[in-house]
């Protein structure tokens, strides 16, 4: 039975008993280097090694700072200042939802964080405002996918880590994408308000309070200034911009709520260690199986396919969304860029295809699987918080998706919405 069949029904075994995904990958890498005959102490050397990328010190490090974030109390500001631009629109408060989780992920880089976050503090006010509990999940559910797409993302780090291509560039790649998957979600949420009455905000805001809404979201819209300010004028690079971040998020919290904060900060930092454990296991586990598959030329026969079906940059793009939104739906993103982007970069630069716009592309089409299942993170997430089921939430986050489809499909075949401001900055030819 050829090695990647096996390797296939290990995986697709460990995750159907409940394996968390990092052992799964795990399991399988070490299954792979049994059935190889190649001694098992080199997963130790492919563990390790995957991880010692000195850019992989930033993932703690802005995990932390979106965790003292939350708790500093960001929420509240956030959500007031997107009242106050989209708030008198119909379904105002939905679109208040996307538009604070577009910030939301300009400042944690977070889908599930973003998803946890929002679902908490705004379904139960969407809900007593006359909103269907089903819509307000699949509103927010779809809108936590902007956490990955909007810079600083965790997933851009990682993706730039293993490939060279610069982590500003990327960060700066995703700001025009990640507005026009904003724009997308907006118009089915108001097609859906409009056609179910749901209310808008009769009230006019006054000059004077709007002006004050906008001084207290002040301190936690500079973290994003600060972060993508330090990166693109060479201050400070990615992996100290994390660092940074932390530092800033602390005295924030400190100054805006030091009682609550400092109640709070301890176990903000138990769950930020124990995010980044599971994130940077994944990577561990993923290096070793893609270890594997390059050993067992399993990459090279994937790459002859993709090169025998067309080398026309256009059907390959193709290819390359259907491909990841498949992967996005069965496995964590991470992972996925790990264990595959070493392989198929190679084959987009050779049809012709930057390298920052694939990307991206890559980038876009796994943040999309964070609402698919059956791995969908943040689906469960709003299923815990909200104790909606599986079924409904993914009904409701269907009219979403095919808007974020269509988005994605923008992105992919107008390249300039990826590249523009990174040639326009010097991060990209």
């Amino acid at each position: 039975m050829p090695l990647s069949i096996v390797l296939a029904a290990v995986f697709g075994v460990t995750l159907f008993l409940g394996v968390p995904i990092a052992f799964s990958i795990g399991i399988t890498a070490l299954a792979g280097l049994v059935l190889m005959d190649v001694p098992l102490h080199l997963a130790i050397l492919k563990y390790f090694s995957g991880l010692d990328i000195f850019s992989f010190m930033a993932i703690p490090f802005f995990v932390l700072a979106g965790e003292l974030m939350n708790i500093a109390g960001i929420t509240k500001p956030l959500v007031d200042l997107a009242d106050m631009v989209v708030g008198r629109m119909r379904g105002g408060l939905a679109q208040v939802t996307i538009i604070a989780s577009g910030i939301f992920a300009s400042i944690t880089g977070s889908a599930t964080s973003a998803a946890s976050t929002l679902g908490s503090t705004l379904v139960p006010e969407m809900t007593r405002k006359g909103y269907d509990l089903s819509f307000s999940c699949g509103v927010i559910a779809a809108s936590s996918v902007l956490g990955p797409i909007i810079p600083p993302s965790i997933l851009m780090i990682i993706l730039a880590s293993i490939t060279g291509i610069s982590v500003g560039g990327l960060f700066i790649a995703g700001i025009l994408p990640g507005v026009i998957f904003m724009l997308a979600l907006m118009i089915p949420t108001w097609v859906v308000a409009r056609r179910h009455g749901y209310p808008i905000r009769e009230e006019r805001i006054k000059f004077y309070e709007g002006a004050l809404r906008a001084i207290r979201a002040i301190p936690a819209m500079l973290m994003p200034v600060i972060i993508l300010g330090g990166v693109f004028s060479g201050v400070f690079s990615v992996t100290e911009a994390s660092a940074v971040s932390v530092g800033y998020a602390f005295l924030f919290g400190l100054l805006k709520r030091p009682r609550a904060f400092l109640r709070e900060l301890y176990p903000a930092v138990a769950r930020s260690m124990s995010v980044s454990v599971m994130i940077l296991t994944i990577i561990g586990s993923a290096s070793i199986l893609s270890w594997v598959l390059a050993a067992d030329m399993i990459a090279q026969r994937v790459a002859e396919a993709f090169l025998e079906i067309s080398r026309n940059p256009y059907v390959f793009l193709g290819l390359i969304n259907v491909f990841y939104l498949v992967v996005g739906c069965l496995m964590e993103p991470g992972a996925a860029i790990i264990i595959t982007v070493p392989l198929l970069l190679p084959l987009a630069e050779q049809v012709g295809i930057n390298p920052m716009h694939f990307g991206l592309v890559v980038v876009l089409n796994l943040s999309i699987g964070f609402i698919t299942p059956p791995v969908g993170l943040c689906l469960y997430v709003l299923c815990g918080i909200t104790k909606v089921s599986l079924e409904k939430m993914v009904r409701s986050v269907l009219i979403f998706l095919t808007f974020e489809l269509l988005a994605l499909l923008m992105v992919t075949y107008i390249p300039w919405l990826a590249l523009y401001l990174p040639m326009s900055l010097g991060f990209a030819k």
